[in-house]
């Protein structure tokens, strides 16, 4: 039951705009949402820190897919696993998958079943995210997510996919 509700695939570039490009043009993706920059405060475990990234939402069926390029050293810890370690290497690598849930209290009350280190949460109004550290499991993150019915539809979910 603990993948109910995926519905995203998160990767890392170096370079936002080529990616951008290289899943249009590979893969077809078009139509993104953007968060040019995504600028907020995170909780981490070293503590609270400043996110500033970019960001390229696009779906593809059924799945999201996710681009973020870190704008900051702080940001750029916390994809550091999969962000590619040449400057110039802007392929995208995977990071992430995100599930989604339906009410606030059941997203809390699951990660604290967990007990799994969180690699970071925060949110802005109407979401709320939590990368719950899955590398021991899985080999990579897990974005649990909560958002307003508003939200979602921000975020272009897909009028025939399930909620959950």
């Amino acid at each position: 039951m603990f993948f109910k509700g995926h519905y995203q695939n998160g990767y890392v570039t170096r370079d936002l705009d080529r990616a951008m490009a290289l899943m249009s043009d590979r893969f077809g993706l078009a139509d993104y949402v953007m968060f040019d920059p995504a600028d907020m405060l995170v909780n981490t475990p070293a503590g609270t820190r400043a996110y500033k990234a970019r960001m390229a939402l696009a779906w593809s069926g059924g799945i999201q897919i996710e681009l973020i390029q870190p704008l900051n050293d702080a940001t750029c810890e916390l994809y550091r696993d999969a962000l590619a370690p040449e400057p110039s290497d802007f392929v995208p690598r995977f990071h992430h998958v995100a599930v989604r849930r339906e009410t606030p209290e059941r997203l809390t009350s699951e990660i604290g079943r967990m007990e799994l280190p969180l690699l970071m949460d925060g949110g802005v109004p109407g979401f709320t995210f939590y990368y719950v550290d899955m590398r021991k499991q899985l080999g990579h993150f897990v974005e649990m997510t909560w958002a307003t019915e508003e939200m979602w539809a921000f975020n272009k979910w897909p009028a025939d996919k399930p909620a959950a």
